[in-house]
């Protein structure tokens, strides 16, 4: 393979327990022209030194430190000191595989940019289409599930910007557009930006990025300007979204996304109360059982909220295999799934929205020997459905 620059950009902000990990699955990668680019945004903690003791090793290897300006100013300074063709951009709590630049650069291509899957707590998130390479206006398919798939039933394109292989002069030219004062969804921001700037996307379900959820950033803060960090990107994706031929396609999508964030706005602002959005379907069926809760979501904590205030159930326990990372949630802790095999229950009720995952988790289940007629597994009712 003829040696071609990956700049690998790295945020980092208080990451001294993941860091390490990190930047050794990037510095040694099979693929070894990289330029790896760490931006210390201000850290209060030793990831600044952890930093710098990779660049004393390693000389493709540069450190940017500066003060706190947030994860988008942090990027653009990696970005603004690029010099590679490709850019890849890693989240300081995660890792990639050994072979993941090598394989990224050969899904890639001729096209715009590659995107693979992106592994959280053994589940995998990837984009709706079939893998491929996609003309971005001839055949329009890219367009009709950028944010939704085309017929609403899930997301379109993963959102994150780090599970993905971009070009540099395209994206020198895209992230100045993304708005500095957005710190919810401004991955998104970019990702939707940059596509509709493409000419030919990669779509692969390759496995090599695995991320940490870490709930102390900023996404699963509390913040009392939530919605205006949501409208600033509504506005920023409205005005190009317009501008498009394609208006009367995005525009439908941008819509729901922000009616969906308008819904979310009581628990990302911290208020004392939230609305239930999804309903458990089969409240008679596990009325005063030994029930299990297996996922714990957005969907998994509805679900323990309706328990709770209905009294629905003679006792319960709620699993979810990222359980290290789940905090309690209405004082109820969250526990590995293998703790359940201890439990005597009636009931396994799968708490996900996503029919995929769902399925996983019932062959799981079964493969454990758990009967399908202890398993629930009915996709949950939203309240709009419920009372329709």
């Amino acid at each position: 393979m003829i040696d071609i620059l990956i700049s690998v950009v790295v945020p980092v902000f208080n990451a001294e327990h993941f860091l390490t990990e990190c930047i050794e699955s990037i510095v040694n990668q099979t693929y070894k022209y990289l330029e790896i680019i760490l931006v210390n945004d201000g850290s209060t903690d030793d990831s600044l030194k952890i930093c710098n003791q990779f660049a004393q090793k390693d000389k493709r290897v540069t450190v940017i430190n500066q003060q706190n300006k947030g994860v988008v100013l942090a990027r653009k300074q990696g970005v603004k000191n690029a010099h590679g063709k490709y850019i890849a951009f890693i989240d300081s709590d995660d890792y990639i595989a050994q072979e993941y630049m090598e394989t990224m650069l050969n899904n890639i291509g001729d096209a715009d940019l590659a995107t693979s899957s992106l592994i959280m707590d053994n589940r995998v998130w990837e984009d709706s289409l079939d893998e491929g390479v996609y003309d971005v206006f001839k055949t329009i398919e890219v367009v009709r599930n950028l944010i939704y798939k085309e017929d609403f039933s899930c997301n379109g394109f993963v959102t994150s910007m780090s599970n993905k292989l971009f070009k540099t002069d395209i994206v020198k030219r895209v992230i100045d557009e993304v708005d500095e004062q957005v710190y919810y969804g401004e991955d998104a921001e970019f990702v939707y930006k940059y596509i509709l700037a493409c000419k030919t996307v990669a779509i692969t379900k390759y496995k090599g990025y695995f991320y940490r959820q870490n709930d102390s950033s900023i996404t699963h803060a509390v913040h009392d300007d939530f919605l205006i960090s949501v409208n600033r990107m509504y506005l920023s994706l409205k005005k190009d979204f317009e501008k498009s031929q394609y208006r009367d396609i995005l525009m439908p999508q941008l819509e729901k996304w922000i009616a969906m964030h308008i819904k979310i706005a009581p628990e990302k602002m911290g208020f004392g109360f939230s609305n239930i959005n999804y309903v458990i379907s089969c409240k008679a069926k596990i009325c005063n059982k030994k029930i299990v809760v297996y996922g714990a979501g957005n969907v998994g904590k509805d679900y323990i909220r309706q328990i709770q205030k209905e009294n629905l159930c003679e006792d319960y326990i709620w699993v979810d295999k990222g359980y290290k990372l789940k905090d309690n949630y209405m004082g109820v802790e969250v526990l590995s799934p293998a703790e359940m095999m201890e439990y005597q229950f009636d009931y396994v009720i799968i708490a996900v929205n996503n029919e995929k995952v769902m399925n996983e988790i019932k062959n799981e289940l079964v493969e454990l020997g758990i009967g399908n007629k202890k398993i629930i597994w009915t996709k949950p009712l939203t309240v709009e459905e419920f009372y329709s």
